[in-house]
């Protein structure tokens, strides 16, 4: 995925919330984004992938609607996560 890194990853982060995609669903997307990743993520982008990915690991991990879009938030604002 050349080019794709925390800009693409919160807007697409975004455009999930705004389809209702399940937990499960932002998790499985995750983890496909970051075994065909380049390394192109900051740490921030990183650490964001990582926590979509443990969404799968059961609901105590799961961001709800507002930590979806506080994360998407972070990463276009270039905050450290």
């Amino acid at each position: 995925m050349k080019n794709y890194g925390d800009q693409a990853l919160a807007k697409d982060i975004l455009i999930m919330v705004d389809k209702k995609y399940t937990p499960k669903a932002v998790a499985s997307w995750a983890h496909q984004v970051h075994m065909k990743s380049d390394d192109t993520f900051t740490e921030a982008g990183r650490d964001a992938l990582l926590t979509l990915i443990a969404m799968d690991e059961g609901p105590e991990f799961e961001l709800n609607e507002q930590g979806l879009k506080d994360l998407a938030k972070n990463l276009l604002e270039d905050k450290k996560i």
